[in-house]
C-alpha cells in the first residue's frame, strides 16, 4: 500500500493499524467528509418524537445510569480496600462503621450539597460496596466489598445503629475506669 496521510484514509491498511471498525466510519466522516463531532453523533444518536416514549426512555437511562454508578463503587472500593494486601492476603478491614450507611437519601434534594445527601448520625442507607438493592433490576447485590464495618458484621457494635460517633473503645476504657473507681 502506498504511504498516504491520515486524513486521506479510508481505514484497515497496514499504515494506520487504529483506524478500524466503527472508528472508521466516524474518521470518514469528521476527517474527510468535514463534518463536526456535534454533527456526526446527532445523525447517530436517534430523535425520540412521542414524548411519552421519550420520558421511559430518559427514566430507563436514568436507571441504568444509577445502577452503573452503584456497580462501578462496589468495585472500586475493592481496589481500595486490597491496596496494601499480599498477593493472595485478605482484604483488610477497618474497625470502624461505614460512612456510606449514614446518608439521608430521602431527604428533598434541596438539602443535598455537591450531589451527596445530607449526613445522619443513624443508619438510613446502603453501602453500594456492601449490600444494595440494584434500581433497576431490583434484585439484591452484596459484592461485600467495603473495608469498613457494616450490620450483621463480625465487630459491628449494636450501638452505632443509632449514633455513628459511639467509640467502643473509649466506652471501655471509662467503664474499666468506673469500676476502678468504686
Amino acid at each position: 500500500m502506498a504511504p498516504h496521510a491520515t486524513n486521506e484514509c479510508y481505514g484497515n491498511c497496514s499504515i494506520h493499524p487504529l483506524l478500524r471498525g466503527w472508528m472508521v466510519d466516524v474518521h470518514v466522516a469528521i476527517d474527510i467528509d468535514g463534518m463536526s463531532w456535534g454533527a456526526y453523533f446527532a445523525e447517530e444518536i436517534p430523535i425520540v418524537t412521542s414524548s411519552t416514549r421519550g420520558d421511559e426512555q430518559m427514566a430507563d437511562l436514568e436507571l441504568e445510569s444509577k445502577s452503573f454508578v452503584m456497580k462501578n463503587h462496589a468495585e472500586k472500593m475493592a481496589v481500595v480496600s486490597k491496596m496494601g494486601v499480599k498477593k493472595g492476603g485478605a482484604a483488610r478491614k477497618i474497625q470502624r462503621p461505614c460512612k456510606w450507611l449514614y446518608c439521608n437519601e430521602a431527604a428533598p434534594k434541596s438539602q443535598w450539597r455537591d450531589g451527596r445527601a445530607p449526613a445522619t448520625s443513624n443508619v438510613a442507607s446502603e453501602c453500594w460496596a456492601w449490600e444494595y438493592t440494584d434500581p433497576k433490576t431490583k434484585a439484591k447485590k452484596a459484592p461485600h466489598t467495603c473495608p469498613y464495618l457494616h450490620p450483621g458484621e463480625e465487630g459491628w457494635c449494636s450501638q452505632w445503629l443509632n449514633n455513628k460517633n459511639y467509640d467502643p473503645m473509649a466506652s471501655m476504657v471509662q467503664n474499666r475506669f468506673c469500676a476502678l473507681k468504686k
